[in-house]
Order: structure tokens, then sequence, then C-alpha cells
């Protein structure tokens, strides 16, 4: 873990290093800077990456910056990499390729909230597998819900207002049966609409030795 914490305050000051060159010689250039996820660091007692969608492993850095354009903030908009590409398209006047499925986040860089924007309500995780392991994984998250399906090994709902850990999952609870049953459906259009192939995936061991569906 102190290991994990040194690399990211190194990244922090490279970060600064790169963005103040960039300005200095580039004053109008729109600098961006998001990572790949990274560990649990300790979460879930795991230091590393697992088959999970747990928030420390799905949520990643996104910091935009135009010097004149942007003013400093923040934003709990629920943005995804996939709204990269029509953001950048949508700030350099390009017209956006109608055929993206993001959307640009424009408005937020220029200071109104998700609700002004009319921005959407939740994301979509998706994962597959890694070497010869796979452990396939779909995730909708809220605000405040998220619900996670795995082809084997069933299902997972948390309220993160309550339980920002994820510890108690509230799959099988009846008290949050309607709340699944929301989640459920919003994931299933989108599974629908980009022609998701999950139901068709079969997990295996870590070997590559596909395992009984349960």
């Amino acid at each position: 873990m102190k290991y994990y914490h040194q690399l990211t305050t190194q990244v922090d000051a490279e970060v600064g290093r790169v963005i103040g060159s960039v300005q200095a010689q580039f004053p109008d250039a729109v600098t961006v800077f998001t990572s790949d996820h990274g560990d649990l660091g300790g979460a879930h007692r795991m230091p590393y990456k697992c088959p999970a969608m747990y928030d420390e492993l799905i949520r990643v850095p996104l910091a935009i910056s135009w010097p004149k354009h942007i003013k400093p903030g923040k934003s709990d908009a629920m943005v995804s990499s996939i709204d990269l590409l029509p953001t950048l398209c949508d700030l350099a006047d390009v017209t956006i390729p109608a055929n993206v499925d993001g959307r640009s986040m424009r408005p937020m860089l220029n200071g109104q909230s998700a609700t002004e924007a009319k921005w959407r309500e939740f994301v979509v995780g998706e994962y597959y597998g890694k070497q010869k392991w796979r452990a396939p994984i779909r995730m909708i998250r809220s605000h405040r819900w998220k619900y996670t399906r795995y082809t084997r090994y069933g299902e997972e709902l948390y309220d993160l207002k309550n339980d920002p850990a994820e510890i108690h999952n509230l799959a099988n609870d009846a008290d949050f049966k309607q709340v699944k049953e929301k989640l459920v459906s919003q994931l299933e259009t989108w599974m629908d609409a980009t022609d998701d192939p999950f139901e068709n995936l079969r997990a295996t061991d870590r070997s590559g030795i596909e395992l009984d569906k349960n």
C-alpha cells in the first residue's frame, strides 16, 4: 500500500509537470488526464485487481483543462470513457460521429449541473477476462445504487449511500426488490441496444477450462 500511494503521489507530480510544460508552449491547448483502473489497495482485503465491479476498481481519474475556457471545478455527473471522443470533437468544433455511443461532456465543463444538462442516470461496466481466466461481468451504477451480474457467480446489489464500502449484498433482500428490478431492466435494455453477447459467454478457471454455468 505504501508503494501504491507513493506511485499515486508521483503521478500527481508528473501530471503537473506535463500540464505546466504544455500550457507554457501551447497556451490554448486542451489537456486531458485519465487512466486505466487501479488496484483495490486494501479494499475488500485485497491489494490487487480481481474480477469484480467494486468502486475502487471501476472508477478512474478524469481531468480536463482548457485555460480561459474551462473554469476550475468538479462534477459528480455519471461519465464514461466513451464520452471522451465526443467531448474532444465538440471542444475542437469537429462533427461528432453519428455512431458514437458516448456524449459530449461540454455542458458540465461549461458549468452546468448534470440535471441542467439532462445527463444520464447511470453508467454501465463490462468485463470479460484476463489471460486465460474468463469471468464475464456486467454492472450498472447510478449515484446511489449498483447492480452487478456474473455469468456464474450470482448477483450483487449495493446501496452506495449507506454502504459505500460495498459490504452488504442486497440482491436477495426482498425489501430492495423494486430497486433491483429497475436496475435489471435498465441494464438489460442497454445490453439489447448494444447487442451484448453476455448471455452466451462462459466462465473458466485460471487455466482456461470452461466451468458449468450456475
